[in-house]
């Protein structure tokens, strides 16, 4: 294995970990505790909405840009690999033998800095009182990411 295919690998082993403790389930929950909340704690949770309307059907709506930066590297990895040693030697007598080993060692592999936008725009409706009766979102940054 190349040393580059190694740094890839390694890479896309450690986004498959984050993505396994960034869900959406996870994000969806968090949305749904906000279900009765006035837009003020949204302001106060996500900032000013990045835009406000009203449906057809005279629903209000405010949009939040709950975009992130997923960021990670920078730092080196120990891999395991297993290798087999033959040879032979000669013991006190002078006889010639031959021996197998099999070991342990581990290559130092360096895994680059990055930093990946995901993008996650998410609308909130509410009712006659002012209160998130419903939300919707879209894109690939709508996850719920386990705090460091």
């Amino acid at each position: 294995m190349t040393t580059r295919f190694r740094a890839l690998t390694t890479l896309l082993a450690g986004a498959l970990l984050l993505a396994g403790c960034a869900t959406e389930a996870g994000f969806r929950k968090g949305l749904d505790q906000l279900i009765g909340q006035p837009k003020d704690q949204l302001v106060v949770r996500y900032g000013p909405p990045i835009y406000e309307g009203t449906t057809e059907d005279g629903r209000r709506y405010a949009q939040f840009n709950l975009s992130w930066v997923e960021t990670g590297g920078g730092y080196v990895n120990s891999i395991p690999r297993t290798e087999t040693v033959r040879g032979t030697y000669r013991d006190d007598d002078g006889d010639k033998h031959r021996y197998k080993e099999t070991r342990t060692v581990y290559d130092q592999q360096y895994v680059p800095p990055y930093a990946i936008d995901r993008r996650c725009l998410t609308t909130f409706y509410f009712n006659r009182a002012g209160r998130v009766a419903n939300y919707a979102y879209a894109g690939e940054g709508c996850v719920a990411v386990a705090p460091d």
